[in-house]
């Protein structure tokens, strides 16, 4: 078996390049060759050549006189200006990649980026229910009434843009956000916990795991209990849900 490291790759894609089809079939042959010619002595695409070369006029299937004519005609191949000091010329394909790197790793990088847009579009969006479409509500200063509205207004203000806003006070959210009022009354103790959730992937949706896995902190979590009988907003105050250091 040849060895893998010699060998040159050329895709069927090349079966489809309207550049290479447009090439008789002397060129069609010169530009496979130089393929190999620059897998062989060349680095990413890029190799040095020497334009009398026997060896490459014998690849190409040319005189050595017509090797540097007929390199300059082959479609995506740009030919240095300058030769070096010892008479060499700097050739390189520009659709090295499209032929020579396997196209799994460019499919995975085109995911990569899809999934990147799809987290900032739903980031975006959820930006939006905050600033957009809850009601403008007024920020909560020093002598404010404390109380279940003012309890939402500082969650809309100080939870992170992942969480989801609250567009309505009814009746039953104002009535448990009172319940809590009376168990922590506290208004340091609500922003600390509305801080808290800045420290943790999970509470904002971003670290899903087996069974939460489009769980968010909101307003109604925080103001319930969880299986083991503790108060939501007591466990993320007490950092529970803070991300491992590193």
């Amino acid at each position: 078996m040849a060895d893998q490291q010699e060998w040159a790759k050329l895709w069927f894609a090349a079966l489809s390049d309207e550049e290479v089809l447009s090439l008789p079939p002397a060129k069609r042959w010169a530009w496979a060759a130089m393929i190999a010619y620059t897998k062989k002595h060349g680095t990413n695409g890029t190799v040095m050549i020497r334009p009398d070369s026997d060896f490459l006029a014998v690849a190409l299937g040319v005189p050595k006189e017509h090797v540097l004519n007929t390199i300059s005609g082959l479609p995506n191949l740009q030919i240095g200006d300058a030769k070096s000091e010892h008479g060499l010329i700097a050739c390189s394909f520009t659709n090295w990649y499209k032929y020579q790197v396997d196209s799994t790793h460019a499919e995975r990088q085109k995911r990569a980026r899809y999934k990147r847009r799809e987290e900032e579009r739903r980031r975006e969006e959820k930006r939006r229910d905050k600033k957009i479409l809850t009601p403008p509500t007024p920020s909560l200063k020093e002598g404010d009434e404390w109380g279940p509205s003012g309890l939402i207004r500082l969650y809309n203000e100080k939870t992170p843009d992942e969480c989801p806003a609250i567009r309505e006070e009814t009746p039953a959210r104002k009535k448990k956000a009172k319940q809590y009022l009376a168990i922590f009354p506290e208004k340091h103790f609500w922003e600390s916990v509305f801080l808290e959730i800045h420290n943790s992937r999970f509470l904002r949706g971003l670290k899903p795991s087996l069974g939460h896995e489009n769980f968010i902190a909101s307003f109604d979590w925080l103001l319930s209990r969880g299986k083991d009988g503790a108060e939501n907003c007591a466990k993320v105050s007490e950092g529970r849900y803070r991300d491992a250091p590193g």
